[in-house]
Parts: structure tokens; sequence; C-alpha cells
């Protein structure tokens, strides 16, 4: 066989083997899928739930989930003590669907987080975190959160809530005051997922097995803010706590445009080599 030949095979065979190493480590984007039924754990909740109509067997209402995690949010130390340590990632958090009872929300813009060591480091609006990953003795917890910062004066993007809004028709009396409009949104999302020995490093987690999960850590919880308004300038607010316990959960991993181009090209690589080795014999 030409060497020349060769060397282009074997260059080929490198590449595509490369691309399958690099496998979900290489992953851009993490997509966390999540289903089941939540439940109100407030008298506002069970009031949203009633007065917006969500669909519901009894007390559950069905949801769905789809974060998506930026694989390559830079890491940092959040906390460190001998027993515990935190490795954070700032607006790792990049995209979130949810439907609730036939509602749909999603992110309607970039999430953010404020410089480190700002005054307002504690505003960051989206927020991951594996906890006592590097205690071999201890529970590990990964936890997925994201507020809505819209009404914090002078943080970035203050103007346009994260999430969409739904509003409609009411007839409701509170206080002695009557309120003819429903506005309500979903605020904040958390993510927590805990158990002994779950992760073997700080980065984010690209399967979760489920023999390992402790229920009593395992939630997704969810905070709506409701807005009534009425004539006259009538208005009040409050928040609305749904939680899931325990739900499903898969974790997918999709590679970067480059570990896609290498596989591709090695897989061309080596069937240029197989169709010149067929011609030539």
């Amino acid at each position: 066989m030409n060497p020349i030949k060769t060397t282009f095979a074997r260059l080929g065979v490198a590449a595509a083997g490369l691309a399958a190493f690099s496998g979900p480590a290489g992953a851009a984007v993490l997509i966390y899928q999540l289903s089941g039924v939540m439940n109100a754990q407030n008298t506002t909740a069970v009031t949203l739930r009633d007065l917006a109509g969500f669909q519901r067997s009894g007390n559950s209402v069905p949801f769905q989930a789809r974060i998506e995690l930026n694989a390559d949010a830079a890491t940092f130390i959040n906390i460190s003590t001998a027993s515990q340590q935190n490795y954070a990632y700032d607006a790792a958090v990049t995209r979130i669907s949810l439907s609730i009872g036939g509602f749909d929300f999603q992110t309607t813009r970039a999430l953010f987080a404020a410089p480190r060591g700002s005054l307002n480091s504690s505003w960051n609006e989206a927020t991951t975190e594996v906890a006592n990953a590097v205690n071999p003795a201890g529970t590990d917890m990964f936890v997925v959160e994201t507020t809505d910062r819209s009404a914090t004066p002078l943080f970035p993007g203050s103007k346009q809530a994260v999430f969409n809004t739904y509003s409609q028709p009411i007839n409701l009396v509170l206080a002695g005051k009557a309120y003819d409009r429903l506005n309500f949104r979903a605020e904040d999302i958390r993510l927590q997922l805990g158990g002994t020995h779950l992760f073997d490093s700080p980065a984010l987690p690209t399967s979760v097995p489920g023999g390992s999960l402790n229920p009593l850590l395992t939630v997704f919880k969810l905070d709506m803010l409701m807005q009534w308004t009425g004539p006259n300038g009538a208005a009040a607010s409050g928040n609305a706590v749904f939680s899931a316990q325990p739900f499903n959960l898969s974790v997918t991993a999709v590679p970067e445009p480059g570990s896609w181009l290498l596989t591709l090209a090695g897989l061309l690589a080596v069937g240029a080599v197989v169709r010149r080795r067929g011609t030539s014999t």
C-alpha cells in the first residue's frame, strides 16, 4: 500500500477515535429533562391553581421541564472547609422551558451573572453548584437555580422578565377590594439532586445514577409570581410555590460542533482509503 495512503488512513482513524473518546466530556450543552407532577406548597399556589384553571388530577398538576446548561461555564470554589467543598458555575443555565398544568413558560432573554467580587454577587440569576464533591464521606449535591431579578433595580435586563407572563380576567374580592385581572409567571426554579458519592469531579454531570439519589434531597421547586389588578389602581401580589418529589429525569450531552466535525473528517478519511483500496484491487 502507498505510504501516503497508509498515513492518511491512520490519521483518519485517530481523528475518529479522538472524537469518540472526547464523547460527553466535549459536550458544549447539557440538557436536563424532567417530568412528573407538582403539588401546591402554600395557599397562594392553591389559589393560583384554581383561579387560572390549571389542568390537574386532584391536587397534582402535571409538568415537564427542559433545562439547558453550558458545560463550559467557568468553575470557581464557592465554599472550602475541612468537611465540605462547593464548586459553583455562574450563569451555567442558558435556557429553560417549562410546561405546568397546560401553561408554557420559557426564558425570554439571556440569564445574567454579576461580576465576581461585586456588591451584587448574590444577585446571580443562574447558578449551578456541586457541593461536597471532594468529600468522600459526605453527601454530594447538585443544584441548578435561577431567580428572576427583573424587579431588582440596576440589575442587567431588569426591565424585562426572565419568563413570559400570562394574563387572564377574573372576578375576585380580596380584603374588601375587587380585582378583575390575574397576571402570573414563573419567577424562580430550583433543581436539587442529592446522593452519596454521586459525582467524582466538580464537572457538570452528563448522567445521574438513579440508584444513588436520596429522595429526601431530590426536589424540583417552582416559585411563581402572582399579581392581581383591579379598578382604581387596586393591586396585590403573592408567590405561589409548587414542588415535585420525586420526578423523572434524563440527562443528555450534546457534543461540540468541533467533535462532530472531527468524527466526520475521520470517517470520510477512512472511507476514502477503503474506496481506493477497492479500486486498486
